[in-house]
Parts: C-alpha cells; sequence; structure tokens
C-alpha cells in the first residue's frame, strides 16, 4: 500500500515512514525513516520510528532521544511519544 502511495506522490513523506515498517532490513527501515522525515517534516510519527530503532543501539542513544524531543515537540498531544520519552530519561537517570 505505501509503495503504491509512493508510485502516486513520491513526495509524501508518511508513505515513506510506513513503507519502513515493512522493510527487509533495519537498514533500509532507517532509509525511508530519514526521507519520510526529511519530507514530512512536521509528521511526528518519523521522528519516533527511527528513535524507537535508534534505542537498540547504545552507540546511538544521544541522536534517538533528540528524535524523540522532535516527536514530542512536533506532536505534543501524542501520549506515546511522551511515555517513551519518559522512560528513556528514568532509565538514562539510573545508568
Amino acid at each position: 500500500l505505501a509503495d503504491r502511495a509512493l508510485a502516486l506522490d513520491p513526495n509524501l513523506g508518511s508513505a515513506y515512514v510506513v513503507r519502513a515498517l515493512l522493510a527487509p532490513s533495519r537498514a533500509q527501515a532507517e532509509k525511508d525513516l530519514r526521507r519520510g522525515i526529511a519530507l514530512a517534516p512536521n509528521y511526528g510519527e518519523g521522528y519516533f520510528r527511527l528513535a524507537t530503532q535508534l534505542l537498540d543501539e547504545p552507540a546511538r542513544r544521544a541522536e534517538a532521544l533528540e528524535l524523540l524531543d522532535r516527536a514530542v515537540a512536533v506532536d505534543p498531544l501524542r501520549p506515546r511519544y511522551r511515555l517513551i520519552q519518559a522512560g528513556e530519561q528514568f532509565r538514562g537517570d539510573r545508568d
């Protein structure tokens, strides 16, 4: 479905974010998420999805936290973003 949307409009950032959910590799997912963010910088889900992917990589934790901050800034009414952000801040305080 995301591929069909991109065939109709290759500049549809949210479609790249959706396509990343089914990407065959983490590298492809990251590429699609970054493209989605570039095309739709006010779509918080792109920042959130990329952040949660990067949280799995300890060396990229700082970048992930910045992306979570951006997701909350773009879409402050999305409780899921704030919940993950708060959990990660708590986890960071304990490390």
